[in-house]
């Protein structure tokens, strides 16, 4: 279904006229950057709101960054590309700088220290980056949503955990973090976190 549907459909349903926030993922399956270039040409063509409401693309091409060392600059210049899968040392941050892309896709349940890391090199250099959950939920996802309420992501955190586990699961967390588990019009509050640590502690 295109892009530019789901948006209006979710308009709809929702009874909402609101800005979106929108990211377009298609998980590694472009042949080729000059695929999304085309795509976002098309979402601009049928419906420039939904095209505006595109906050970045994540990993449209193959992990392995020196597999074609596809030119992202191109891309680039119409929306924020961000890595992902290609994310795990720093040799793949330079590289993908180097190719174009924009930024970094982070998550905690990929190394907490990795994504500190890459957090200050995103500062330092300027570079947009998200935090992204991977379907966390429990206390996972007041880790991640932890991180992502202490630095400055380009839109909070993706966080869709919810949408595969029953509203009942991790009563305890729910307990804890009621905020967190609960989204609100998109949002989810942090204060149970508090300012120092991850909102849990060992006893």
């Amino acid at each position: 279904m295109e892009v530019a549907e789901v948006a209006r459909e979710v308009r709809r349903r929702m009874g909402w006229d609101d800005r979106l926030y929108l990211s377009v993922d298609t998980n590694e399956q472009c042949e080729s950057p000059e695929y999304m270039v085309e795509y976002l040409k098309k979402v601009e063509e049928k419906d420039p709101r939904t095209y505006e409401e595109v906050l970045y693309l994540e990993q449209p091409t193959e992990r392995d960054l020196s597999l074609h060392r596809w030119d992202m600059r191109k891309l680039s210049s119409l929306k924020p590309v961000v890595i992902d899968e290609s994310l795990a040392t720093l040799d793949d941050y330079r590289l993908a700088r180097q190719l174009g892309w924009s930024g970094v896709a982070l998550k905690t349940c990929k190394c907490h220290s990795s994504a500190l890391l890459f957090v200050c090199l995103a500062e330092e250099e300027g570079v947009p980056y998200t935090v992204q959950d991977l379907t966390l939920y429990g206390t996972a996802l007041v880790h991640s949503v932890g991180f992502a309420a202490r630095i400055r992501t380009m839109m909070g955190v993706e966080s869709n955990g919810c949408q595969y586990h029953r509203r009942e699961a991790f009563p305890e967390v729910r307990r804890l973090h009621p905020g967190v588990m609960e989204r609100r019009e998109g949002k989810v509050r942090t204060d149970s976190i508090g300012e120092v640590g991850l909102g849990f502690r060992i006893e």
